[in-house]
């Protein structure tokens, strides 16, 4: 499992897990997709964001992924 650390202009920090030889590369354009369309906006410390908890959200390009 690959570990990547960033951090929202707010100053939010977000611990980013992904499988063996995911790329920093990788990780940062995921985690930017997901800072963009407002995807982290409430998740607490220890939460996971998968496409079956956006879409439980109500995240419609999630529900697409999950079904």
């Amino acid at each position: 499992m690959s570990t990547f650390n960033f951090t929202l202009p707010n100053g939010t920090p977000f611990e980013i897990k992904g499988p063996a030889g995911l790329t920093l590369e990788q990780a940062k354009a995921i985690f930017d997709k997901q800072a963009a369309t407002g995807s982290l906006v409430g998740i607490k410390p220890g939460q996971a964001l998968s496409a079956a908890t956006q879409a439980a959200q109500g995240l419609a390009s999630a529900q697409a992924v999950v079904a």
